[in-house]
């Protein structure tokens, strides 16, 4: 079994943890801890980019046929990191403002991307609705991330009965 296969998620996932934890043990002792966490999760979205290409040739299914990987997929999990490193590069200016929830923002970012790079290289219902749990999930949280916003809150509401 390739487990290389299923790398760039990891890394993905581990980096959002890390950069909680730094925020978490810290943010109060570092200044601009939030300039720290978003270099971080650059640099995590590039390990990330690595080993994507590193499987760009890899075609093959792992974990029973659940979870597959070809150059295809390669390339669109490419292009779903390379545009959540865009959207992190170009929310320096909000972490900056709302230094407080900075790490938060960046973590759920990397989770939703994660849920995505699942969906993308998803073989089986069961792993497709894994991956679109953990993408919504994110979402609605970094819908409703402004607390003092009402329609931040409304936006954020999950809405199971409809």
């Amino acid at each position: 079994m390739n487990i290389n296969l299923i790398l760039p998620e990891i890394t993905l996932f581990s980096g959002a943890l890390f950069i909680l934890m730094l925020d978490v043990f810290f943010a109060k002792k570092i200044k601009g801890c939030f300039y720290i966490s978003h270099l971080l999760s650059l640099l995590f979205c590039g390990l990330s980019i690595f080993f994507i290409l590193q499987n760009f040739t890899v075609s093959e299914t792992i974990f029973s046929h659940m979870f597959t990987g070809n150059a295809f997929i390669s390339f669109c999990k490419t292009i779903a990191v390379a545009l959540l490193a865009v959207v992190i590069t170009t929310s320096v200016n909000f972490a900056y403002l709302n230094q407080r929830i900075s790490s938060e923002f960046l973590a759920l970012l990397m989770i939703a991307t994660t849920g995505g790079m699942i969906l993308i290289s998803a073989n089986d219902f069961l792993v497709f609705y894994l991956g679109l749990e953990l993408q919504a999930l994110s979402l609605y949280l970094l819908a409703a991330i402004k607390r003092d916003s009402s329609k931040s809150s409304e936006a954020g509401m999950y809405r199971d009965w409809e």
